[in-house]
């Protein structure tokens, strides 16, 4: 399974310097595959998408754990694992996923972004989601996900997104609530986005790191 991580370069239109596309990255952090989040968190991924117009990279934990996972600190990462983190990092909006593990969110998620860099993610935008077995953890995406993202400086769409086993049939979303939610939240984005990424960072150049 391959892992593409690229960037869209600035661009002219008409002789008109215009604004990147906006990158949306996905981080799942749920330790299984499949899982509920990752589900979740993918159908975020891809309304957000089409909701703006971006480019998108989903990031499973499952699939980049061994590049990052060994490493205690930015510096100790592998080649493959610091363009990882970069790619983290390079996102204009970005998803975070998780299980509820211990009423909070994974370690293997708290470790990846524990390795990402206080201040490159300020001013951008986070889209907060979490899956759990019950109605009692929904506070989750409020209590633990979106301090989190205060502490990057980022801005947080009104609208998170908890869902429970009984919104899955498998790791299929089957709850129309669910999927409207989804939707409301895309269209929050779209919104957020256009008032908060025009002093976007993100790299100009394009970056491609397979991982396999």
């Amino acid at each position: 399974m391959n892992c593409t991580l690229r960037f869209t370069k600035l661009h002219r239109k008409n002789g008109v310097r215009m604004l990147p596309r906006p990158n949306v990255v996905s981080l799942s952090g749920s330790p299984r595959a499949p899982s509920r989040t990752d589900t979740l968190v993918r159908a975020i991924g891809a309304a957000v998408t089409d909701a703006t117009g971006a480019t998108w990279q989903h990031v499973p934990i499952t699939l980049v754990a061994q590049h990052l996972m060994t490493a205690l600190t930015r510096d100790a990462l592998s080649p493959k694992g610091e363009a990882i983190i970069a790619a983290i990092e390079a996102a204009d909006i970005l998803i975070i996923g998780s299980p509820v593990y211990r009423a909070s969110f994974t370690g293997a998620l708290k470790h990846v972004l524990d390795l990402v860099h206080y201040e490159a993610l300020r001013g951008r935008v986070a889209v907060l989601a979490a899956t759990g077995a019950n109605r009692h953890h929904g506070l989750v995406t409020e209590h633990q996900l979106r301090p989190l993202a205060s502490f990057f400086g980022m801005h947080t769409a009104p609208t998170t997104i908890y869902a429970e086993e009984a919104d899955f049939d498998g790791v299929q979303i089957n709850s129309p609530a669910i999927h409207a939610r989804v939707r409301s939240v895309a269209q929050e984005v779209r919104s957020l986005s256009g008032r908060v990424l025009a002093q976007s960072q993100s790299p100009a150049a394009e970056i491609e790191e397979i991982l396999s």
